[in-house]
């Protein structure tokens, strides 16, 4: 049996797996040991334990992976490829997966995954049954082909709490935290109607609840509170020639950041990105030319704000 797993170089030694079908969806979760690799610093970010889920339904294939250090990498199959979400947001940067029998390795920009299950997958599988009376959600399993539309009341009036919904192709994922339990529910529609109900691993709620309590990037950079540091080249003036400047930037994912620059005099300016692109800076009259530009070569945002001028490598945008 080929593993299917993706991302970045994940080596993964199983030594717990578990599975549940229902209604032609399959989820899995295995907890092994993970190495997350560099190829452009030639070395390795993560080395240690980790827990993988997986869901597929339709031929479609969506992975979390937690790594012990408490990052997620969730990845959502997008026909031959995959859309990646990082710790610090989306990635523009689809990933590609090989797999060689209980070898996956998915790639992406400068990263690898790779996950080694040897024979763990193959020796814990279980027949579809048994698989679907253990990953069923007793409480809600008379839903299954319900219209989503009218169920949902349903299973509020059941005592799910609502967390978050994902959508993948012609398919959506809504989660919700079982009363009593506590315990993460995935609900699978397709059609209009729910198509499974299955317990999913618990970091799937609760990554969306943190993320609903995080305040935005243009918030964190004013307090100060940023992803990464650095410097960047800067001119102050027209005709100046480029210096470095330090620089502080909060990430919202998927491209959405706020840069703030600490200028040559003091003064700070904050350039903010949404979906990957430069679309202002917190420019105002006192600054007389307000002008805003920016152009791209490969992966340098060349900028102009006023009488200034940033280089903003993209790596500052989307991390790594």
């Amino acid at each position: 049996m080929k593993f299917i797993l993706s991302a970045f170089i994940i080596v993964c030694l199983c030594v717990a797996v578990s599975y549940s079908v229902q209604s032609a969806t399959v989820s899995a979760s295995v907890e092994g040991k993970c190495r997350l690799y560099n190829e452009k610093s030639n070395n390795y970010k993560y080395e240690g334990n980790c827990k993988i889920s997986q869901k597929k339904s339709s031929g479609a294939n969506e992975y979390n992976i937690r790594l012990g250090s408490g990052d997620t990498y969730h990845f959502i199959q997008q026909g031959s490829q995959y859309k990646v979400q990082t710790p610090e947001g989306r990635s523009d940067h689809l990933a590609t997966m090989t797999d060689s029998g209980n070898v996956a390795t998915f790639e992406w920009y400068k990263w690898k995954l790779t996950a080694d299950v040897g024979e763990a997958m193959e020796s814990s599988s279980k027949s579809t049954a048994a698989a679907d009376e253990e990953g069923a959600v007793p409480g809600l399993s008379d839903l299954v082909g319900a219209k989503a539309g009218q169920a949902e009341s349903t299973v509020e009036a059941r005592g799910y709490t609502y967390v978050k919904t994902e959508k993948s192709g012609g398919m959506s994922f809504s989660y919700w935290r079982e009363s009593g339990s506590n315990k993460c529910v995935s609900i699978k529609t397709e059609d209009g109607r729910y198509q499974a109900i299955v317990y999913a691993m618990d970091f799937d709620c609760q990554n969306a609840a943190a993320a609903e309590t995080k305040a935005s990037s243009a918030e964190r950079a004013g307090q100060g509170d940023f992803d990464a540091t650095g410097k960047i080249p800067c001119a102050q003036s027209k005709g100046q020639p480029m210096g470095q400047c330090p620089f502080g930037v909060a990430r919202d994912g998927g491209g959405t950041a706020t840069v703030s620059v600490t200028m040559p005099d003091g003064r700070k300016r904050a350039i903010f990105f949404e979906n990957g692109k430069p679309t202002g800076a917190d420019l105002s009259q006192a600054d007389g030319n307000m002008d805003f530009s920016y152009t791209k070569e490969a992966d340098l945002y060349m900028i102009k704000a006023g009488n200034e001028r940033y280089e903003i490598p993209e790596a500052v945008i989307f991390g790594g």
